[in-house]
């Protein structure tokens, strides 16, 4: 549960500065005169929150295999789009037209896809910190 509850913290920055990214490209795209406040970067701070709660799908007390977890991450993005498109209409960062929630989806697809990389590169980060430190024991040892 640590090491899920460490994850959710990483990806909170993660999804929070991607959501801002998403809004200047939502702007961008419909509203290029609009003008956001203080409490719309507390809107967003919610948003972050309530899109980093679907991570507990992948709690679990055993390891997962790959089924299972290409299975979660199925669940996992289906149960974000859902969360975050509800949340997103209830605080008002698209409106009622069809294509304002298909491009709203499509941005927390993009978030989601970047939100994966840099997870995934973190963790290749830390794999190769941790092998560095191996190899070093390791050379040490049989010297």
């Amino acid at each position: 549960m640590k090491l899920l509850l460490r994850m959710m913290i990483r990806h909170f920055f993660i999804i929070y500065t991607g959501s801002i990214m998403g809004t200047v490209v939502y702007c961008l795209i419909f509203c290029r005169d609009e003008m956001y406040g203080i409490d719309y970067f507390i809107k967003m701070f919610f948003f972050s929150v309530l899109g980093d709660l679907p991570l507990l799908v992948f709690y679990s007390k055993e390891d997962l295999t790959g089924k299972q977890m290409a299975g979660r991450c199925g669940l996992h993005f289906c149960l974000l789009e859902t969360v975050l498109l509800l949340a997103g209409r209830y605080l008002g960062l698209y409106h009622e037209f069809l294509w304002e929630g298909v491009i709203f989806f499509l941005i927390v697809a993009l978030v989601y896809l970047i939100v994966v990389f840099f997870g995934v590169v973190m963790d290749m980060v830390t794999a190769d910190q941790m092998n560095e430190v191996i190899r070093k024991k390791n050379e040490g040892r049989f010297r």
